[in-house]
């Protein structure tokens, strides 16, 4: 027997216009698979349907299998078993299974399909030896019932599967996979090396090709078997185009539909992020409604305490304090001017001093806790809010955010800011150029108010309260 090489097949121009098309499904199809970080090598495993259509099939070409529901009870029977890791005896469509998913590991190993695989899958499928032992040749003759080729005898085996072999790894790279493949799978067949299994072994060696190359498997339907088997005599004859055209309207089937299976997924994988996503938005939005919450009962608290005692003073009459209070901001605009940084036109509250000609204001704006390098670990939360004091320096309506160095010592409480359960407040020392930090009790908010005040009184108006 001599076997044909894979270079000299000859293709027309209507099948190689099919390849052409073909080559165009596939490259969309690995564009699929790179962004689904996959490949062929995991197909067989991820792609659950697609092989137990792949092995009811290929076991139904053989009568092995009637109905696709039976393959399926029999495949799930055995991931049952292997789960609950319980012994069973395979049947030839578990076995089938198995070596697809064989081809798979292979795949991802970089391991091509040869001799050695050819037996490995007949190991699979034969593991009980009726003819003779797993994955060797047969050592005597067979007859091919459907057909009229006549198997070569059992001595010629061995040479003529290195041969198949070597021809394989010669075109492996240069010739088109799809024509390879059929090539592959009918000539596996005209050399029949077991005495059974040799048909399904041979449809696996075209896929292992096939996925080995980056395409798609030749899912070949039992609805095809009389147009499958008149293909195969065909190329018998030396016309292996019937068989091409086959093989590549199956690889084209299986391909469009491994790209609608790699698109249902990232839809299915982006309803998943984004309902996730939703559900953190959510969650997130109702942790920053319990911070707001918190801080402003506190804060009312605050402005409370600044406003009784601006009213206190303003009564004294020497110094006129005036308190200004404004909208406390409601969530969505706290949730906004904190995300937005240091900017933000709201106003919590002011307070403005006059004596004669000398006119103060300072500005008590709501907004984010603003970091400073030398606070401590547990003050760098996301949702830290603060109250923060600003100065409107001279000559115009310009506001400065905290004090900087201005020479001299400003209100010790640069910013009050609630941090989980504690109020803590920033003080500044111009004199030592320093921050410091104090946590401050409830029951203490009225002694930080009063130090704010002695400060403006003793530093801006040499007054010296006393009490």
């Amino acid at each position: 027997m001599q076997l044909l090489d894979p270079a000299s097949i000859a293709i027309d121009r209507e099948l190689q216009a099919i390849l052409g098309e073909l080559e165009e499904v596939y490259r969309e199809l690995n564009e699929a698979r790179d962004r689904a970080k996959s490949g062929p090598g995991q197909e067989p495993a991820e792609s659950f349907d697609l092989i137990v259509d792949a092995v009811h099939d290929s076991a139904a070409l053989e009568g092995l299998a009637r109905t696709r529901r039976e393959t399926l009870s029999q495949v799930e029977a055995l991931l049952k078993a292997e789960k609950e890791r319980r012994p069973l005896t395979l049947t030839e469509v578990q076995a089938l299974y198995k070596a697809y998913l064989r081809v798979g590991e292979w795949v991802s190993q970089g391991h091509p399909p040869g001799p050695d695989t050819a037996r490995a899958l007949h190991g699979i499928l034969l593991p009980g030896g009726t003819y003779n032992p797993p994955g060797e040749w047969r050592r005597e003759n067979n007859v091919i019932t459907r057909g009229t080729w006549m198997t070569p005898v059992f001595s010629e085996v061995p040479t003529l599967m290195d041969r198949f072999g070597q021809l394989l790894a010669a075109h492996i790279e240069d010739q088109n996979p799809v024509v390879l493949g059929a090539w592959a799978h009918h000539t596996f067949v005209q050399i029949h090396p077991f005495m059974d299994a040799n048909g399904r072994i041979g449809r696996l060696m075209g896929d292992h090709l096939l996925y080995d190359r980056r395409c798609s498997p030749a899912i070949l339907s039992v609805s095809q078997q009389d147009q499958y088997y008149s293909a195969l005599e065909g190329a018998d004859q030396g016309d292996l185009q019937p068989l091409i055209r086959m093989v590549a309207a199956a690889c084209r089937e299986t391909a469009q539909r491994q790209i609608s299976e790699y698109a249902r997924r990232s839809r299915r994988s982006m309803e998943w992020a984004e309902a996730f996503a939703q559900k953190s938005q959510e969650h997130l939005r109702q942790k920053e409604e319990r911070v707001y919450r918190t801080w402003r009962r506190v804060f009312e608290d605050v402005r409370e305490a600044f406003e009784l005692a601006a009213e206190a003073l303003g009564r004294v009459g020497e110094i006129q304090v005036q308190f200004r209070r404004y909208p406390i901001l409601e969530f969505d605009a706290w949730r906004s001017l904190c995300r937005g940084g240091r900017t933000g036109g709201n106003w919590f509250f002011t307070l403005s001093f006059l004596r004669g000609t000398k006119f103060l204001l300072f500005v008590f704006s709501f907004g984010r806790h603003f970091v400073e390098p030398q606070d401590p670990e547990e003050d760098r939360g996301e949702f830290t809010p603060a109250l923060v004091i600003a100065r409107q320096l001279p000559p115009g309506p310009r506001v400065r955010l905290g004090y900087g160095s201005f020479g001299t010592a400003f209100p010790r409480l640069r910013e009050l800011y609630h941090n989980d359960r504690r109020l803590c407040a920033r003080l500044t020392y111009a004199s030592e150029e320093r921050w410091d930090r104090i946590v401050v009790e409830p029951s203490d908010v009225d002694r930080v108010v009063r130090e704010f005040f002695e400060d403006v009184l003793r530093e801006d108006f040499d007054l010296r309260p006393t009490g």
